[in-house]
């Protein structure tokens, strides 16, 4: 009998086989396809956090624009800092009146105003008076230092007043400013009578007074100032009495009315114009150097070693009486026309 081959078996164990390393290699694929699905399926607005050396810094402005005003003394002395631009009005668009290059000592007349994002605070005392931004917290480009005028100095001595007399208790420095590191004019020796034009003026922690005596060496009147010195060390003393006699004054400047001219002034104090023309009238306005004037009457007024003018400020209209200063001394100049 003839025996059949048995080949089903086989053939069905070789396709079992096949369909075995089949599913082996695609559960890779399937597995990576699985995975580039999952990846994809991230929203794309969720944050991703990346790490950087430097993160910036939220900075908020408050509603009104501007950052709190720092506590600035109208009237007090600040220094700005250098690369600072001085503008006509509160504003970066503003007219350019001055260029701070290096950092200037000036004084605070007006502010603060708010403008661009900006307090804007106005200064005087070095070039045309303008508006200069004070900065923002961490860049401030204005500080308010302590005032040699108004700080520092003892109670004034009494007994002295302007048109008095003082007598030189030491050897008295008479100065061409009101400051220590002033050029010394001459020494008053010990028991020399100056006449008080002004004072007392509190500078650099010491009482200074605007004086007239004699010049030791030619005997010509001079006038300077002198420090009052210190409790238990005064270099001066009041109490003496009134000038005892008129002092004389030069010839008068050739004005009449209608002349205009302009403060002069090296010293760095201001000029005064008084109510009447003497230099114990009552202070009217103090009249900072360039400031312009008109004559209004033509006939100086001597009085105190001095020719007052009666004059009218032209930017303001204001009038009174300001002295002309002495020959070589001048405290005026004429104005070209």
């Amino acid at each position: 009998m003839r025996q059949t081959p048995v080949r089903l078996p086989y053939l069905l164990i070789g396709a079992l086989v096949a369909l075995l390393i089949g599913a082996l290699i695609a559960a890779p694929a399937q597995i990576t396809q699985a995975q580039t699905t999952t990846t994809t399926a991230i929203p794309t607005s969720t944050p991703v956090f990346t790490p950087t050396a430097t993160l910036p810094i939220l900075v908020v402005t408050p509603a009104s624009g501007c950052y709190a005003p720092l506590q600035l003394r109208i009237g007090g002395l600040v220094v700005v800092t250098g690369g600072v631009n001085v503008r006509a009005t509160p504003s970066v668009s503003g007219v350019l009146l001055n260029y701070f290059a290096e950092e200037k000592l000036v004084r605070l007349i007006d502010g603060p105003v708010c403008a661009n994002g900006y307090n804007w605070w106005r200064v005087a005392g070095v070039g045309e008076p303008g508006w200069v931004i004070e900065g923002t917290p961490g860049r401030y480009l204005v500080e308010q230092v302590p005032d040699p005028e108004t700080s520092g100095c003892f109670p004034a001595r009494e007994g002295i007043a302007v048109g008095g007399q003082v007598r030189a208790i030491t050897g008295s420095r008479v100065r061409d400013a009101a400051d220590p590191g002033a050029l010394v004019i001459t020494v008053a020796p010990p028991g020399t009578l100056m006449t008080v034009l002004e004072g007392p003026r509190c500078w650099n922690g010491l009482n200074w007074y605007r004086v007239r005596t004699r010049y030791q060496v030619t005997e010509t009147l001079i006038e300077g100032w002198v420090g009052e010195g210190y409790p238990g060390e005064y270099w001066i003393e009041g109490g003496v009495g009134a000038a005892s006699t008129p002092l004389p004054c030069a010839h008068p400047l050739s004005w009449r009315a209608g002349t205009r001219a302009a403060v002069s002034y090296g010293d760095g104090v201001p000029r005064r114009l008084r109510a009447e023309p003497n230099v114990s009238g009552a202070l009217v306005l103090e009249l900072l150097d360039g400031v312009a004037f008109e004559v209004i009457d033509g006939t100086a007024v001597c009085s105190g070693g001095y020719n007052w003018w009666h004059v009218r400020i032209l930017t303001t209209g204001i009038t009174g009486w300001i002295a002309e200063g002495t020959p070589g001394r001048y405290w005026v100049e004429l104005i070209a026309r």
